[in-house]
């Protein structure tokens, strides 16, 4: 699957100075700052969406995207060993995980981001010895190509 494939119109004007927070989302209360960082670095996906990754213990990550249009949060899916891949000019996002089970499996997904919400497109799950075997992903949040 091709990053290009999926193209996104960048955004281009200022963004939402409020962030859309339910009040029942302690996680989005507490990373509040990593999140207005995100705001002000400005678009990284799907053209108008910043990326917010914040640790969430020991080989723990967590991403959600905001909407620099409206300020709204949305979750990425995936687990939380996560490792991703998408660029601002396309709505396509490849995610690698490890899946927490007893047996160690890699997992990688490519979901397109509808406008609304996620699509899977492609996944994988390959059984390995161990999860630190499972290959990461090279390029994150950079321009499109």
């Amino acid at each position: 699957m091709r990053f290009e494939d999926f193209p996104a119109k960048i955004f281009q004007r200022k963004a939402a100075k409020n962030i859309q927070v339910h009040p029942n989302d302690s996680w989005a209360r507490a990373v509040k700052p990593d999140i207005r960082k995100a705001l002000k670095r400005g678009a990284d996906f799907a053209g108008h969406f910043s990326v917010v990754l914040v640790g969430c213990g020991t080989a723990c990550i967590a991403a959600r995207m905001i909407d620099l249009r409206t300020g709204q949060l949305f979750w990425i899916p995936g687990g939380y060993q996560l490792d991703l891949e998408y660029y601002v000019g396309s709505r396509l996002i490849r995610v690698a995980w490890a899946e927490p089970s007893e047996d160690a499996v890699c997992v990688r997904q490519d979901f397109e981001w509808t406008g609304r919400k996620f699509v899977k497109r492609y996944e994988n799950r390959e059984h390995v010895a161990d999860t630190t075997q499972c290959s990461e992903l090279e390029y994150i949040g950079k321009p499109a190509q």
